[in-house]
């Protein structure tokens, strides 16, 4: 838990997609240009999604996401494309 800086943020749609996921689990990510504010709630402090996590053709954002996920008190769904 705690606030991560990220300089240098790639605006690419593998990144997004996985901001896109953990905003959806409940972590609030802010964004400025390519700096990320990332309020980080601990390893379960994950809230379960409301809806099916899409991380379109990021193969990278699925395995992560997943490996994540897998260890969580809830249950979710990927899906891509």
């Amino acid at each position: 838990s705690g606030t991560s800086l990220i300089k240098g943020f790639l605006e690419s749609e593998d990144c997004l997609a996985t901001m896109r996921s953990f905003q959806d689990m409940g972590i609030d990510i802010k964004r400025k240009g390519n700096l990320l504010k990332v309020e980080g709630k601990g390893l379960y402090g994950l809230k379960n999604p409301q809806k099916t996590l899409n991380v379109g053709n990021s193969g990278t954002s699925m395995r992560l996401t997943a490996g994540i996920l897998a260890g969580q008190d809830f249950d979710s769904v990927l899906t891509g494309d």
